[in-house]
């Protein structure tokens, strides 16, 4: 098995300051290098990896995790430890990268998580 889809996984954190947007390329395997055709989803809509954002799966952070969207936003300031969800049709993976753990997330945006209200459990 080379990598293992988790259908329910959606959450993600804020690991730096500024949150930004850049364009996924697609990569050119035969020429080992990624070529200037940004990628698109499901949807077919143009993805964007949410630079500043890390998945978050059973419970750990990836750092080196990549979330990416296919709804762009302009650049926002924000607290590290903000938590979102990312919404829509997600899909999340873990696989082996280069002898560690790879994670990488796939949505349409990222929404702040409903506020359990006073008394709620």
């Amino acid at each position: 098995m080379r990598s293992l889809e988790l259908p329910d996984t959606r959450e993600a954190v804020v690991s730096r300051v500024r949150v930004e947007c850049k364009p996924v390329c697609e990569y050119d395997a035969q020429a080992k290098r990624f070529t200037d055709v940004q990628r698109t989803g499901a949807d077919g809509r143009p993805l964007w990896e949410v630079e500043g954002v890390s998945p978050v799966v059973l419970g750990q952070t990836f750092m080196g995790g990549k979330v990416q969207v296919t709804q762009f936003f302009e650049p926002i300031t924000i607290e590290i430890g903000t938590k979102f969800v990312v919404a829509g049709d997600v899909e999340t993976r873990l696989f082996a990268s280069k002898g560690e753990i790879g994670c990488s997330m796939t949505g349409a945006r990222l929404e702040k998580p409903k506020q359990q209200q006073e008394g709620e459990k």
